[in-house]
């Protein structure tokens, strides 16, 4: 007779006793395949997730002691004769009726919290009456919910890299720590910054660049991810950069475009994350030898740019079109035609200087009159015009506060926090002003003399924009804003 390990038990049932501290587990007892059962072993897990030490029984009942009313508890046993022991049976999960406190974590792929959104529960016939914004630390604590299966809809979560995510998740309640939800992993997630230079390294402002087949929302196993912005197209700024925001599908490229007046030139790339450099063919390229400068308003200001690039390969594109001389021999006589493009609010003046050529040291010096605090850009024909020029006038506003950070810490809360200006105005910054807005809600401003305020007093599960202002006593700067989720 062929003799084996015993069957799996079956039949798996529970009961809970009236107070509701005691759980009685029953179950079958299986065939023993031709040798005679001579017990169980059973074990108990609190929390989903580890599991008591196996303990032998004889009898096919076992009680164990619950968490009390709302709790939850998963069982599993197996059989043994003289041959061995059968595999676990599946995890009967048992519950205790009552209303509880719950608390539910939802954390990344990678296990750092998401914060804000909008976050509720449904379980059988009934569910949460109204929805909560997850902590900073990803949690939060029902008031009041069964213990069991339960079905989660989280709705513009934030992630660690400020994307949103939304979805609905199985999970159970009335476990003895918080039912942790952990998302899939979000493909091609985050930013990448496209860095342009010349041939000689230095950044170049003004090239357009597009990057194919970004999109602002993908879905992952029925979790739907999605970035605040996109933006897969545009020009590269005064640092020669453009951020791409979206997802990014696999082996996509940018293309690169640059029109500097005599040629045009195309460039492609694959892109790689967080950085994507590339470098045009040609240059020359004219950019001041100097990144800034702090005066009083009213005074005249110089500037000294210097061309590099004016000889061999690189000057190739500098030749004309029209067939009737060459733009690199125009270069080495007159030089580059060179001018500056000032902010907006600086009046002329007698000493001003706002376009020359490059002379026979490759330099020109431009003089303009300083009004207020701006940045001076600089063109270029038949060449790169590359960096700025940064003036600081004291007696006036300060510049916008940078390194904005926001945070929610609890419900009802937020926490900001930034760098001072890079520029005060020359005196003491005397605060700054804090200002939530988020359509439907009322605005909430606060001051901090500080660089840094927790904020109280906003609406749950609400997404605020904030701005912070600098003041000295000649005003206040141009706002610095950043979005938070308020749980």
């Amino acid at each position: 007779i062929a003799r084996a390990v015993p069957d799996v038990p079956s039949n798996i049932g529970y009961s809970v006793s009236g107070d509701g501290q005691t759980a009685m587990f029953s179950w079958s007892a299986p065939s023993d395949n031709g040798a005679s059962l001579i017990g169980y072993r059973v074990q108990t897990s609190a929390d989903g997730v580890t599991w008591s030490s196996p303990q032998m029984v004889t009898s096919t009942a076992f009680s164990v002691k619950t968490g009390g009313a709302g709790s939850a508890l998963l069982f599993r046993v197996s059989a043994l004769n003289a041959l061995g022991e059968s595999a676990l049976s599946s995890p009967q999960l048992a519950t205790v009726k009552g209303l509880v406190p719950q608390t539910v974590r939802v954390l990344s792929a990678g296990g750092q919290p998401v914060s804000g959104g909008s976050i509720s529960w449904s379980a059988s016939g009934v569910s949460s009456a109204i929805a909560y914004g997850l902590t900073s630390n990803g949690q939060i604590q029902f008031p009041a919910a069964p213990a069991g299966e339960a079905t989660v809809t989280l709705k513009d979560g934030v992630l660690p890299d400020g994307d949103y995510v939304s979805g609905t998740f199985k999970t159970v309640l009335g476990f003895s720590g918080p039912a942790s939800l952990r998302l899939p992993a979000e493909p091609s997630t985050g930013v990448t910054v496209i860095n342009v230079q010349t041939p000689g390294g230095l950044n170049l402002p003004g090239a357009t660049i597009s990057v194919p087949g970004v999109t602002q929302t993908t879905v992952v196993d029925g979790v739907t991810f999605t970035t605040p912005q996109i933006a897969k197209s545009g020009a590269s700024d005064v640092n020669g950069n453009f951020t791409v925001s979206g997802f990014i599908s696999d082996n996509s490229v940018v293309n690169v475009g640059y029109n500097d007046g005599v040629i045009v030139q195309s460039v492609s790339a694959a892109i790689t994350q967080p950085l994507t450099s590339v470098t045009l063919p040609y240059a020359p390229v004219v950019s001041p030898t100097s990144s800034s400068a702090t005066t009083t308003a009213g005074s005249v200001v110089s500037v000294t740019l210097s061309a590099s690039g004016l000889s061999g390969a690189s000057i190739a594109h500098l030749r004309s079109n029209s067939g009737t001389g060459s733009m690199r021999t125009l270069a080495a006589k007159r030089g580059v035609a060179v001018t500056a493009i000032l902010p907006k609010g600086f009046k002329a003046c007698r000493a001003q200087r706002l376009s020359g050529l490059t002379g026979g040291q490759g330099t020109v010096t431009l003089k303009f009159c300083a009004t207020t605090t701006g940045v001076v850009t600089f063109k270029a024909i038949g060449a790169y015009a590359t960096g700025h020029f940064q003036v600081f006038v004291n007696g006036t506003v300060p510049t916008s506060v940078i390194g904005l950070i926001a945070s929610t810490p609890s419900l009802g809360h937020a926490e900001v926090s930034w760098t001072k200006p890079v520029f005060s105005g020359g005196v003491a910054i005397s605060k700054y002003v804090l200002t939530f807005s988020a359509k439907g809600q009322k605005t909430v401003v606060a001051q901090s003399v500080k660089t840094s305020a927790l904020v109280s007093g906003l609406a749950n599960a609400t997404h605020y924009n904030v701005s912070v202002v600098a003041f000295n006593k000649f005003g206040n700067s141009v706002p610095s804003s950043i979005g938070v989720s308020v749980a």
